[in-house]
């Protein structure tokens, strides 16, 4: 949705992350993605749109074998992952999630997170969250 897209580009640059690429299109097609080593999900598709992403990730490795990490939070999909053969290397883990109810009441959660690597990968788990140790 070119819509969230822009919205997200405003919040990298209130954040001063306007260096951050936002891409907006068919997932299915997007195959832009060899020069790209960290990707993030928080369960954006399933079935076979998933299928497709992880199909274009096996391709682009081919093209440019290199060190991918993939975190996937809320992991649905977590099956085509695994099956793929394409990152030996899974963590599984839970990390902090701020709920916000409205202005005065928060609440913390914890969710749930998967991390694939094509290599292995060190992982400090700290009390908020998680860090990946290059």
């Amino acid at each position: 949705m070119p819509e969230l897209s822009e919205i997200a580009r405003k919040n990298f640059t209130k954040k001063g992350l306007d260096y951050l690429t936002v891409y907006t299109g068919d997932a299915v097609k997007f195959d832009d993605i060899d020069d790209y080593n960290y990707f993030f999900f928080y369960n954006p598709f399933t079935g076979t749109i998933l299928d497709a992403v992880v199909k274009q990730l096996g391709k682009s490795l081919n093209r440019n074998p290199r060190k991918i990490t993939l975190l996937y939070q809320n992991p649905q999909g977590r099956d085509l992952f695994i099956n793929s053969g394409l990152f030996p290397y899974i963590v599984s883990c839970f990390v902090p999630s701020l709920i916000n109810f409205d202005k005065n009441n928060r609440r913390y959660m914890r969710q749930f997170i998967d991390i694939y690597c094509t290599e292995p990968l060190r992982i400090d788990f700290a009390k908020h969250g998680i860090k990946i140790i290059e």
